[in-house]
């Protein structure tokens, strides 16, 4: 082909094309709820897309104050819990600061204070877990782990016969048997997650958490390892709540997915459809309550591809006018001519990378893509 060659017209019935030689390169992140509009300076041959994981957590944070008294309330509107019943709470945390051993402050559980329910406590530099049953009768297991560090992943499980104080792999955990099997634990075991610390108590540190979950069913071995090991893979069976996790619901699930800074006033529940929100509550002066980039791992929240703007052109979302990604390190590649993408977050924020292969058209020499599987 000439190189004096010169397009006059679109590019609908364009044929062959020059390479400029000269890749575009760009990486972001796309905002929870926004959209990015990419624009190139000429006509692109093929354009790579690959979703960078992001994540985010729940950032609790209280210095010396005498009454933190604040965490995300959890109003159910479920049924309750039944005599025979079991529960599960799962959680990453992580904390730093070295709180006062006799605080014995609670860190998740299904109680407003320290006297009743069940929970996961901090317990002299330790983990440790906490019941009272229906009965008034208290349950504690003995502390394990190390409260201040890294990234722990914490279980606390419970059937009417004992329960289990679980950490990280489960190498490391304590059992309370219960000496009267069929114990009453009825309304104790609860259908809300209280995620912070509760009942008056100080705490000296700073509180990060993902994926808090009450699950309604006493989790095995094999399950708890399957979220262990398999935690930032958003297309696994206990993420999707499929296969071996079906049957198991998820009454209440926090996984924050606000941009980081944000002050949340509530935060959504990924549990159970018949359960609200959570809800921030007492939260006073001289402490934190806020989305934060601390977290045990990355994940690709969905970030989705499309030619036009969703906020000008509702048909491109309604009618999914889109390709999406939603797995770390998805990518995808295109063959297509364009002098512009836009790219959306509706899960989280979305951190991405993008490469185009440039032809020698002017992008002014481009149409608008438009019509079908575009806009209508």
């Amino acid at each position: 082909m000439s190189d004096k060659f010169k397009y006059t017209a679109g590019l609908r019935n364009v044929g062959s094309y020059l390479a400029a030689g000269s890749p575009y390169v760009t990486a972001s992140t796309v905002s929870n709820g926004t959209e990015e509009e990419i624009t190139f300076p000429r006509v692109t041959n093929n354009v790579t897309i690959v979703a960078n994981g992001t994540s985010n957590s729940l950032q609790i944070s209280n210095q010396g104050a005498s009454d933190p008294n604040f965490s995300l309330n959890f109003s159910a509107s479920g049924p309750t819990a039944s005599d025979g019943d079991a529960r599960t709470i799962t959680c990453w945390f992580s904390s730093s600061g070295t709180p006062d051993p006799n605080n014995n402050f609670n860190i998740i559980g299904t109680v407003d204070n320290v006297t009743d329910g069940m929970c996961i406590r901090e317990n002299g530099g330790k983990f440790t877990s906490f019941m009272k049953d229906n009965n008034g009768g208290s349950k504690l297991t003995a502390g394990i782990g190390t409260f201040v560090g890294g990234w722990n992943f914490l279980v606390l499980r419970i059937q009417s016969s004992g329960m289990q104080m679980y950490l990280n792999d489960g190498t490391t955990t304590n059992t309370k048997t219960f000496s009267s099997p069929g114990i009453s634990l009825g309304t104790a075991l609860g259908t809300g997650l209280k995620i912070g610390p509760t009942g008056n108590r100080q705490m000296n540190a700073t509180l990060n958490y993902r994926d808090c979950i009450l699950w309604n069913s006493y989790l095995s071995d094999a399950q708890l390892s399957d979220i262990y090991n398999n935690a930032k893979d958003t297309n696994s069976q206990w993420y999707k709540n499929t296969g071996i996790f079906a049957s198991t619901s998820k009454l209440n699930w926090m996984k924050p997915t606000g941009s980081v800074g944000v002050i949340p006033e509530t935060l959504k529940n990924h549990g159970a459809g018949t359960y609200s929100d959570f809800a921030l509550v007492g939260s006073s002066s001289g402490e934190i309550v806020q989305i934060s980039s601390n977290s045990p791992y990355l994940i690709a929240n969905e970030l989705r591809i499309h030619y036009r703007s969703t906020g000008s052109l509702p048909n491109v979302a309604n009618n999914k006018h889109y390709w999406t990604l939603s797995s770390l390190d998805e990518e995808i590649n295109m063959n297509i001519k364009t002098k512009e993408i836009y790219l959306s977050a509706v899960s989280g924020d979305c951190d991405f990378s993008l490469h185009a292969d440039m032809t020698n058209i002017p992008a002014a020499r481009m149409y608008q893509h438009t019509g079908s599987g575009v806009d209508e």
